[in-house]
């Protein structure tokens, strides 16, 4: 259907092509927007591809409590996923970043960390890995720098093709190179927003 029928409003060329309200009325376009914030956007080209589309989801910063440590050899997710989570609103193209200090309990020894994120139920403390990765392309390894001197870890990633109105939980997912030295992840901080 064409939104504009009969105004002076030219249809798009291609998808991606906005056209913004300047207030909220009948006066601020030819269709009357809800809020300055909602703009058409176009899904490909012709009159009848014009959408109506709200603004983009608030930026989001989560400090989530330190989760229990692991023993785990293997990679277990850390149960941030519970509390942070983020939903697109606009293009579904999230930049994510998100920081740590890793430690083991008893000598320094290596440790694996990685980013993750799904849709769905986020999995517990101490879960098996799941979710798609964000930051490197490899989890990394790393260790602390001494016994009470935490290392830092830092993972950033623009993700992209996320579902509008689905949300989305953030996790990191964690192993011990020895299972007698519980490796910890703590001072968990993650910034969250999507990109117009």
């Amino acid at each position: 259907m064409d939104l504009f029928a009969g105004v002076n409003v030219a249809p798009p060329t291609g998808a991606g092509q906005l056209l913004s309200a300047t207030g909220s009325g009948t006066a601020a376009w030819a269709a009357a927007p809800g809020a300055a914030a909602q703009f058409y956007a176009s899904t490909g080209a012709g009159a009848a591809s014009w959408g109506l589309r709200g603004g983009a989801a608030a930026p989001a910063s989560f400090a989530p409590a330190g989760p229990a440590a692991t023993a785990s050899t293997t990679l277990v997710m850390m149960g941030l996923g519970l509390t942070v989570t983020y939903t697109p609103a606009l293009t579904g193209t999230v930049f994510v970043l998100a920081t740590g200090y890793v430690s083991t309990a008893v000598a320094v020894v290596p440790l694996t960390i990685g980013g993750r994120f799904g849709t769905g139920t986020a999995p517990a403390n101490g879960a098996a890995v799941t979710g798609a990765r964000f930051g490197p392309a490899a989890d990394v390894t790393t260790q602390a720098l001494a016994i009470g001197v935490p290392g830092d870890v830092t993972f950033s990633q623009v993700l992209t093709g996320l579902a509008l109105g689905t949300a989305v939980w953030l996790d990191f997912a964690l192993l011990t190179s020895v299972a007698l030295d519980a490796a910890a992840v703590t001072g968990c901080q993650f910034a969250i927003w999507e990109l117009h």
